[in-house]
């Protein structure tokens, strides 16, 4: 294979560079079509590049300056971190039938499980120590269950509501 050497411009590397890198070949590559090109003769196309492990598929959307707007609203008004993350929530949901929730919705939950379970540990140590000593029965009749019941069923409550408002908000 022969070889030569040329000289040229800053600007006429970059472009040439540029060039190459926009069809993702080498500038010889290039070089060597633009040296043989015959009329009708296309610049041979650049292998396929694999989707990267790290970050899978990359789709992109256009909108017009109001959509974006009404977007970044949206964004704002769900207490997401960005428009793009709000919109990969709303494709994920929508792909699998499910909501996605919020930051703010996943520390609320966990915080009611939280509390169920301190309650759960607490009822269950009570019961244990009734259970060892008969005498201390007494105890329960300092416990008002009533009050124990309603707040169960209050968080009960809110577990349900932040659910079903990030299903009303994905529209499922």
């Amino acid at each position: 294979m022969a070889s030569f050497r040329f000289e040229y411009s800053e600007e006429e590397k970059a472009k040439l560079e540029a060039f190459a890198e926009s069809q993702g070949v080498s500038k010889a590559k290039v070089i060597c079509w633009l040296i043989s090109k015959l009329p009708g003769e296309e610049l041979p196309k650049a292998p396929r590049k694999e989707p990267s492990k790290r970050g899978g598929h990359k789709l992109r959307i256009s909108l017009t300056d109001e959509q974006y707007q009404a977007l970044c609203e949206r964004t704002a008004l769900d207490k997401w971190q960005s428009p793009s993350a709000w919109v990969y929530s709303l494709v994920i949901s929508q792909a699998r039938d499910m909501p996605v929730l919020t930051d703010d919705e996943r520390e609320a939950l966990r915080e009611a499980a939280f509390q169920l379970r301190r309650l759960g540990t607490n009822m269950n140590q009570i019961t244990k120590a009734v259970n060892q000593d008969p005498r201390s029965i007494q105890h329960l009749e300092a416990i008002n269950f009533t009050a124990v019941a309603e707040l169960v069923n209050e968080i009960g409550a809110l577990a349900e509501n932040i659910q079903l408002g990030a299903v009303k908000r994905w529209g499922l």
